[in-house]
């Protein structure tokens, strides 16, 4: 069985009681936990953060650092990224944070490709007003990454694929280029869903995970995650995560598992509706562009890059005004305005991108509108875009 296919994400939150096990993971809440002999109860040091065995109940000695019910999840995390370890965190921001506090310091470098989302590159510039160089690259530049790697670069992190254009960098090409560096290659993986890439498996050293998008987001709570392979790095960032009381309630981990069981079917299913609604959308002349995935290469071109399917995103740029755009826009009645996505209900968020180097590559510019495709029938989000955007008289 694949660890990470539509069997192992349907039967995710499969969890040991006993001799017997329960389908459900369930939310196991503990701050003290207590032992007959003294010899049972281990010392509070960093040897005790690593896993003693993939029993989730092995090696408990202090509900904020794990209970049975965030270690199953931090495994199962693991597992579906093709890692060995997990260090979960309150949201995909703060595992970012808790990477950049654990593996750099003030006189450090670090390349960040430049279609990251603009809150990584707000949390960027406050690690850079702490002395944290931050350089940021392209993606057609991802053959030249080798020569701009320095003595103190520390991290080279980029998203696959990027925010918004959904733009695409060489992932390969850029591991290959750190292979004898000491520099960690870092990938935010989120856009994927554990699902259509794993960096691990290509060698990247840690992934960075908003397990609050698809994964986590019909159940509405807030979670992050950073997945390796490796012991050491492991070692350092559950240490830091300790250290800085970066904890996760047992509730959250219990609800990203139970929305991870259903994962596999919803992906399937918002991909087929996607590729409909995207059909119907380049039919209209009032869309000016449509930015995603499969609009700009084709599926070879993308398993061609380790990218093997898509989610249901969705970028637009109309031929519209501004507030001629927005006053359509609230006529939407089955699309819900909105921020955030990976949930059941689709969703539409009004995005400039006059700043975005990316769109600037594209020569995209403006208002665009974020589309987010749930689970509602195409047909009926097809007829919502149409009385909102195509049928209603102009202003």
């Amino acid at each position: 069985m694949k660890n990470n296919g539509p069997t192992a994400l349907a039967q995710v939150g499969i969890f040991p009681v006993g001799e017997l096990y329960s389908l459900q993971t369930p939310s196991m809440d503990a701050t003290t936990y207590i032992a007959n002999i003294p010899n049972h109860l281990l010392p509070i040091d960093p040897d005790s953060l690593q896993p003693s065995s993939e029993s989730p109940f092995d090696g408990l000695y202090y509900g904020g650092i794990d209970t049975p019910t965030t270690r199953q999840a931090a495994r199962q995390i693991a597992l579906l990224e093709k890692g060995n370890y997990a260090v979960l965190t309150p949201s995909g921001q703060s595992a970012l944070h808790l990477l950049l506090l654990a593996m750099t310091k003030s006189g450090d470098h670090v390349l960040v490709g430049d279609s990251v989302i603009y809150t990584t590159r707000w949390l960027l510039e406050y690690f850079g007003g702490r002395g944290v160089e931050v350089e940021y690259f392209a993606p057609h530049e991802a053959n030249r990454i080798g020569g701009r790697l320095r003595d103190n670069t520390r991290l080279v992190l980029w998203e696959t694929l990027g925010s918004f254009t959904y733009e695409l960098i060489d992932s390969a090409t850029i591991i290959e280029a750190c292979t004898h560096h000491p520099a960690l290659v870092v990938i935010d993986n989120t856009w994927s869903a554990s699902t259509f890439s794993f960096p691990l498996e290509n060698k990247a050293d840690i992934c960075v995970l908003s397990l609050s998008k698809s994964h986590a987001a019909v159940e509405g709570v807030s979670l992050g995650a950073l997945v390796t392979r490796q012991p050491s790095v492991f070692k350092v960032l559950k240490q830091i995560a300790a250290l800085t009381g970066c904890h996760v309630s047992s509730h959250s981990c219990a609800a990203v598992l139970r929305s991870i069981s259903t994962l596999g079917a919803r992906l399937e299913t918002q991909q087929r509706s996607v590729v409909l609604i995207m059909k119907y959308l380049k039919a209209q002349p009032q869309v000016i562009r449509l930015l995603h995935p499969l609009a700009q290469q084709s599926e070879s071109e993308l398993q061609n890059k380790s990218i093997k399917g898509c989610n249901s995103l969705i970028t637009v740029k109309f031929s519209y005004a501004g507030q001629t755009l927005m006053k359509k826009l609230g006529r939407l009645r089955i699309i819900k305005i909105g921020h955030g996505w990976g949930g059941t209900v689709s969703l539409v968020t009004p995005v400039c991108l006059d700043s975005n180097p990316s769109a600037a590559r594209m020569d995209v510019t403006g208002t665009c509108l974020r589309v987010y495709i749930g689970l509602e029938d195409p047909g009926d989000i097809i007829s919502d875009l149409q009385n909102a955007f195509f049928d209603a008289s102009p202003f």
